[in-house]
């Protein structure tokens, strides 16, 4: 594989145009992952939900993209709590800017919510507690050998019930 050759100096104004908005689309795929990871569901789901109402979901996304402040649904619901002077929204909205992930940041439970919204967007049948026991714990290594089926079902539930909804 030979090395690309340096660019001119045309292209590389061209290249320096551009980096914005490479930046950005980087960025934006980085976040939408996390969002996956953390939550087992899309960044634009997130913000579906916050049409509809759900302050946790608009609380969960501006943890991982602190620019969704700026999103018309979300918009609309902070200036609603401004007039309200709902001071319990601006609470959680300042803990959700300032927050920690740490709970979602466990890295098998990242995996394993990515394992379901693959499942999910292949259009998968659901998969019973015995599949499930033997994809997350005896396959993939996700799930503790210690914990019971009944949690690990409790867990899958959770994510795959976040994905209907939206």
């Amino acid at each position: 594989m030979s090395a690309l050759p340096n660019p001119d100096e045309n292209q590389a104004l061209e290249l320096h145009r551009n980096l914005p908005a490479l930046f950005g689309c980087t960025l934006s795929m980085a976040n939408t992952l996390r969002c996956v990871l953390y939550h087992g569901c899309f960044l634009n789901e997130l913000i579906e939900r916050v049409r509809s109402g759900d302050d946790k979901a608009l609380f969960a996304a501006v943890r991982i993209d602190k620019t969704v402040i700026g999103c018309p649904s979300v918009i609309k619901r902070t200036s609603r709590a401004a007039i309200m002077n709902d001071e319990e929204f601006f609470n959680n909205l300042r803990n959700a800017l300032e927050g920690k992930k740490t709970k979602l940041e466990q890295e098998n439970f990242q995996m394993m919510r990515l394992a379901i919204e693959i499942l999910h967007e292949s259009g998968a049948a659901r998969l019973n507690d015995k599949q499930l026991w033997q994809l997350f714990v005896e396959e993939l290594d996700l799930y503790s050998r210690n914990s019971s089926p009944k949690a690990l079902r409790k867990f899958v539930d959770t994510y795959m019930k976040k994905n209907a909804t939206t």
